[in-house]
């Protein structure tokens, strides 16, 4: 189960939004000064608990916490074998399917378009990705490949969302991978900037390099 950010994990190279005071105990979700994040700045809404650990870590609220929390590793993911991976399966606005997923016991999709050669992340590694994030209609809302700035991160400490956790973890370098990330491995019932509650996410990722 990853630990809150901050707590024996580093933070990531910089902030979408100021980070509170350690003397404000009091911080929770409700306090947050949303605003609507620049294209710059906004592959850390990405972050799960570099803020607010409670809210973010634990972000799906009520029914979605346990659905969250729940450990994947017990069972072996299964793998829908019909159709071929599709490289261009979000290259235009529309609805989004992954055309040959496999699905995690956690509910998570993914499909491997480049198998990677290199190494895989370690746990509480940094990994550095080039990713773009669609919604399922196919809009996107966020995009390091757009911008040319790869994002670094520490993973499986709760630095990200539970489903970039999960789905970068068995990737290897230089491998591509998109998923589609259920609400409750991303921002459950409450939503985050951008995101809508109880909304599906799109990914897709490159996995540059492992430290």
């Amino acid at each position: 189960m990853p630990l809150p950010a901050g707590r024996g994990s580093e933070a990531p190279r910089s902030s979408l939004f100021p980070l509170p005071s350690r003397r404000a105990s009091s911080f929770a979700l409700p306090e947050l000064p949303f605003r609507a994040p620049s294209r710059k700045n906004l592959a850390l809404v990405l972050l799960a608990g570099a803020l607010a650990p409670a809210a973010f870590v634990a972000c799906g609220g009520d029914g979605d916490d346990d659905a969250a929390d729940t450990p994947t590793s017990a069972a072996s993911p299964t793998t829908n074998t019909g159709g071929s991976p599709s490289p261009a399966a979000s290259a235009t606005e529309g609805p989004i399917t992954l055309q040959n997923p496999t699905t995690t016991p956690s509910g998570l999709q993914y499909e491997d378009i480049v198998v990677g050669t290199g190494a895989s992340p370690q746990q509480a590694g940094r990994v550095t990705v080039h990713y773009t994030g669609k919604f399922l209609d196919g809009k996107k809302f966020d995009s390091s490949v757009d911008r040319g700035q790869p994002f670094t991160f520490v993973i499986g400490v709760g630095q990200v969302i539970k489903g970039w956790d999960e789905g970068v973890a068995t990737m290897k370098v230089g491998g591509k991978r998109n998923l589609i990330i259920p609400a409750a491995l991303a921002y459950g019932s409450r939503g985050q900037g951008p995101i809508p509650p109880n909304t599906d996410l799109y990914f897709e990722v490159e996995l540059l390099a492992v430290q």
